[in-house]
């Protein structure tokens, strides 16, 4: 072989050598985006494909996100059984509340749903419809709690938290009943009262809401 032939087989395997480097590098390149992009659409799967947040339970089962909060069915009988609420009866006790939520100045619409198991059977404390009003029902009278409407509900709630907020400067958990700050300890319910859960400064919220749905006595 010449000098000039040697030359030019030198200079052929130099190209083909280059060719197949970057050959292999457009294929690294290339599996490494098929593992971002399938990275992607996993977390976009997970999310709903939506960037909004998922309603996240906490240990209890309750919502710990911001609202709207769907009535959560899901373990509602376990909760109920540990409040020990008494049967839905003959409705020889029926007593009504208005419940009113807001957030930052914004009212939370209550559940219509509120109560309902799984399988559509409801509590003695359940609501029939969107406008806040529950409804206790029992054969007698027993003292219903505020604190276990919201987690009939499925909500996180205390005097610091309510969903996924929490005492932070000065905003707050606020709790009214008939337009006067609720006593500490457990709220107890009677039929009538006008009842407001907020989160957010002094005065973002009203606190005595016009009470026209709850059925008159």
């Amino acid at each position: 072989m010449t000098t000039r032939a040697a030359r030019a087989r030198t200079l052929q395997v130099a190209q083909q050598a280059a060719a197949r480097k970057k050959r292999r590098i457009r294929l690294a390149v290339g599996g490494t985006l098929l593992v971002v992009v399938a990275a992607g659409i996993a977390v976009m799967v997970g999310r709903g494909g939506s960037e909004a947040p998922d309603q996240v339970a906490s240990s209890d089962g309750l919502l710990t996100t911001p609202p709207p909060w769907p009535a959560q069915a899901a373990g509602l009988s376990e909760r109920i059984a540990a409040f020990g609420f008494p049967p839905v009866g003959d409705e020889s006790y029926h007593a009504h509340v208005l419940l009113s939520v807001y957030r930052d100045g914004q009212q939370v619409q209550v559940p219509s749903d509120l109560g309902f198991d799984e399988s559509g059977r409801h509590s003695s404390l359940h609501a029939h419809t969107p406008d806040g009003v529950i409804h206790m029902e029992a054969d007698n009278p027993y003292p219903y709690e505020l604190a276990q409407v919201m987690t009939a509900w499925g909500v996180a709630f205390d005097r610091n938290r309510l969903g996924g907020d929490v005492t932070n400067g000065a905003k707050k958990v606020h709790v009214y009943f008939n337009g006067k700050p609720a006593p500490a300890g457990p709220v107890i319910l009677k039929d009538q009262d006008n009842v407001v859960i907020a989160y957010g400064t002094d005065g973002s919220f009203p606190l005595l809401p016009p009470a026209d749905a709850l059925p008159k006595a």
